[in-house]
């Protein structure tokens, strides 16, 4: 009896542990991104990795520059913010979709933009390690202030 209660509060902390290992690496590409740090956003894919924002296709190696110019060229400031998160993890992989709130602060200096959408996403366990695979990017409100 002692033996099957062990095994199972191991496949429990294992399944905690990756759980939450997902959602440290997802929070953490967002933080990047804010940052503008090039390595942090590199980090958190695995080089193989595709993200796809609307019609835009980004391969992982390049992703982390261009999403920091695409920001640059528009926002003085962001700031991404992940709230619900649901994780489906299934051995190796995880499919999971975050709520993501985003503040944008225009380069002119007098708007705002709030927007909301979601990421799905496709984590992989690489050596131990978690990695976004894909992403599918979505916005389904905007606002501006």
């Amino acid at each position: 009896m002692v033996d099957k209660e062990f095994e199972e509060l191991k496949a429990t902390v294992r399944y905690l542990k990756d759980r939450q290992d997902i959602r440290d690496c997802i929070v953490r590409e967002s933080r990047g991104r804010d940052r503008q740090d090039v390595d942090q956003i590199a980090s958190c894919w695995w080089e193989d990795g595709v993200d796809e924002h609307g019609a835009q296709i980004h391969h992982a190696p390049d992703y982390p520059a261009r999403a920091n110019k695409g920001h640059q060229m528009f926002f003085r400031q962001t700031s991404h913010n992940i709230t619900n998160h649901l994780c489906e993890i299934d051995g190796d992989v995880a499919y999971c979709e975050s709520y993501v709130m985003g503040g944008l602060a225009w380069l002119d200096g007098e708007k705002t933009s709030i927007a909301l959408g979601r990421y799905v996403d496709q984590l992989e366990r690489r050596n131990g390690e978690w990695r976004i695979k894909t992403r599918r990017c979505t916005i389904e409100m905007t606002a501006d202030c």
